[in-house]
């Protein structure tokens, strides 16, 4: 569950961040700080970290860090949504890599835990 959420929060402020940075271009570099999108990732950042630090206390570092790549799988999905970002076929072989890493790390991580 924390970390599907960490996932989230992460997703979140990389699109609110996206969002800030656009606003750059219309306004000058103080009032895109200070806009709700920059003020909001910055949140989403904070609680992302209390977040991560839950989840170092349930798992080892290297088995939190790898899920953590699914931050890239919806990261793919959300730019092609919310910004009309394309997603091409060497994108989806990419993340196709990334999950089939996780089932083989996962598999391997469920067979240790199974033998202790």
């Amino acid at each position: 569950m924390e970390i599907a959420l960490n996932i989230i929060l992460q997703l979140i402020a990389a699109i609110l961040i996206k969002l800030a940075s656009l606003q750059i271009v219309k306004t000058n570099l103080t009032d895109a700080i200070l806009s709700p999108y920059y003020i909001g990732a910055i949140v989403c950042f904070g609680l992302q970290t209390i977040v991560w630090q839950k989840i170092l206390l349930k798992y080892e570092l290297y088995f939190a860090y790898i899920w953590n790549s699914l931050f890239y799988v919806g990261i793919l999905f959300s730019s092609s949504y919310f910004f009309n970002e394309k997603i091409s076929v060497k994108n989806i072989y990419g993340v196709s890599i990334i999950i089939l890493g996780l089932i083989v790390i996962s598999i391997s991580k469920l067979q240790k835990i199974k033998r202790n």
